[in-house]
């Protein structure tokens, strides 16, 4: 080996960027043997590249298989929620209540159709009929004594049912109710019960005013008995009108009493005093001989009174006149 190295030429250094020529190496020649393993060998990585592309081929036929039935599984549950929606969508839209049937306790007041009145319900309903029964009685404020229902119905096309205003006043007509009156009280008894203090005030007023005589007159009044106007609640069967009021306030009432003779009384002196006649106060007093009284003698008598004195005063010029209850006093 050092003989060849000597005897070899050497190269010229041409610097660093000289080309160098590569140093051919002995070509190593394959034995029977060799070839025989390295066919081995290629048949070996054939035949496991063959089967890992059989491997592969199945995996993706399974994948694709099982995509394409999740595929199914999806549409399938999809188309099932769209049935159901749909059915339950027009279900509800068949069912849905489109009336009330109003009940005033057990009785059937109507039907109203709730199409273009989405906002009728039992409030608005209760609402409107206080509303429009207080209109009826000057704004007084009432208080029903009955339950007002109202009962979803699904009502077909075509079928009878009432509008709202007739339905209101159908329902205004029956019901029973107490209203939030003014009761006109004499000396704490009650006389006539009106629906509002005005109302009360106004039959005061009419009956003071009964009683004037001359119309030019400047006009005054007072009662001389306490009165008052007290709120409560009042069935509408009690409440008066306003002529009544008056005329329950100008009637009379009779007492029971005892009365003792003073000195200078008749029989007939204590009957008219006490407005009664002489046969009723005889028939009160068998006993007593009409023509022979003593001072201290007691008898039986009915006082009969105005429930309500009013003492009217006019002034005309420098002419005063007072009157109670319309006699010149």
């Amino acid at each position: 080996m050092d003989r060849r190295r000597q005897n070899r030429p050497q190269a010229r250094s041409l610097g660093r960027h000289a080309r160098q020529r590569p140093v051919r190496r002995p070509v190593q020649r394959r034995t029977r043997k060799s070839r025989i393993r390295r066919a081995r060998r290629d048949y070996t990585l054939l035949a496991l590249d063959f089967f890992v592309r059989i491997v592969r081929s199945i995996k993706a036929g399974y994948q694709r298989t099982r995509k394409l039935r999740h595929f199914r599984a999806l549409s399938t549950f999809a188309a099932i929620v769209f049935i159901i929606s749909v059915g339950t969508i027009i279900f509800h839209a068949a069912s849905r209540p489109n009336a009330l049937e109003i009940y005033l306790d057990e009785t059937q007041i109507g039907v109203v159709r709730l199409e273009g009145n989405r906002e009728i319900t039992l409030d608005y309903i209760t609402r409107h009929a206080m509303a429009r029964l207080g209109g009826r009685l000057d704004g007084s404020r009432v208080q029903l004594t009955g339950e007002i229902r109202a009962n979803p119905v699904r009502l077909s096309v075509g079928a009878p049912s009432l509008t709202f205003d007739n339905l209101i006043s159908g329902l205004v007509d029956v019901l029973d109710y107490y209203v939030y009156g003014a009761a006109i009280l004499v000396d704490g008894a009650e006389v006539a019960l009106l629906p509002s203090v005005v109302a009360a005030e106004n039959a005061l007023n009419s009956f003071a005013y009964s009683f004037r005589v001359n119309t030019d007159a400047a006009f005054s009044h007072q009662f001389l008995q306490e009165v008052t106007v007290a709120r409560r609640y009042v069935h509408d069967t009690e409440l008066m009108m306003a002529e009544e009021a008056v005329n329950a306030l100008g009637s009379t009432q009779s007492t029971p009493e005892i009365y003792t003779v003073q000195s200078g009384d008749t029989f007939l002196q204590i009957a008219v005093n006490m407005r009664m006649t002489p046969t009723a106060l005889s028939a009160r007093n068998p006993n007593i001989n009409p023509d022979v009284l003593f001072v201290g003698q007691t008898l039986f008598v009915v006082r009969t009174a105005p429930i309500l004195n009013v003492m009217t005063i006019e002034t005309y010029g420098n002419e005063i006149i007072t009157r109670i209850n319309g006699v010149v006093q």
